[in-house]
C-alpha cells in the first residue's frame, strides 16, 4: 500500500501582539488557508488523519483548511509538532499506524521544510527545485512511500506535489 505524506505549513500569521504559541492569523492568512483546503481537495490529497501543531495560527490554518474537504477527519493536536527538530517529526510519523493511508501534518518551519528536505528522494525536477527553495505560508508538500510509515527514512519518499496555496 502506498502511503502519502502531506505537509501544510500554518498560514500567514500576526506579528508581535502576543506569545509566538498564540498568534492568530492574518486577514490574507484566513484567506489563504481556505484555498489550502481547495487545493487539497483538487489535488485529492484529503488525509485519513490530520496531526496538527498546537499553536494558534496552525490550529486556525487546519481548521479553516477542514471546512473544503469531507467531515470526519480523525485530527490530533501535538505540541511536539510546534517548534520541533526534523528527528522529532521522524519520530512521531514513524508511530502512524499502519492502516493510515494518507497523513496531513500542519505545522511551521524550519522542521516542515527540513522534512521534506531529508525524505524527498525523488521525484519530478522542477518539483524538487521549488521544495529547496522555500516553503511558504500555506505552502502544501506531498510526497508518496512504498514503505510503512515505521521504516520512513531519508530519500525514502517522492515529491508529487509542491504548491502555495494563496485565497
Amino acid at each position: 500500500m502506498k502511503r502519502r505524506l502531506v505537509l501544510l505549513r500554518h498560514a500567514k500569521a500576526e506579528r508581535g501582539s502576543t506569545t509566538d504559541h498564540e498568534r492568530p492569523l492574518t486577514a490574507r492568512g484566513r484567506a489563504d488557508a481556505i484555498a489550502a483546503g481547495r487545493c487539497l481537495a483538487e489535488l485529492k490529497l484529503a488525509p485519513d488523519l490530520t496531526i496538527c501543531s498546537t499553536a494558534t495560527r496552525a490550529k486556525e490554518t487546519w481548521v479553516l483548511a477542514a471546512t473544503e474537504l469531507e467531515d470526519g477527519i480523525e485530527t490530533t493536536y501535538e505540541r511536539a509538532v510546534y517548534n520541533a527538530e526534523l528527528e522529532d517529526l521522524v519520530a512521531l510519523l514513524r508511530e502512524t499506524p499502519d492502516d493510515v493511508q494518507t497523513v496531513l501534518l500542519v505545522g511551521h518551519n524550519p522542521g516542515l521544510y527540513y522534512l521534506v528536505q531529508t525524505l524527498a528522494g525523488s521525484g519530478p525536477e522542477h518539483l524538487l527545485r521549488e521544495a529547496r527553495e522555500h516553503l511558504a505560508t500555506s505552502g502544501i508538500a506531498a510526497l508518496e512511500f512504498d514503505v510503512p510509515w515505521s521504516q520512513l527514512d531519508t530519500g525514502s519518499g517522492r515529491l508529487v506535489e509542491f504548491v502555495v496555496a494563496r485565497g
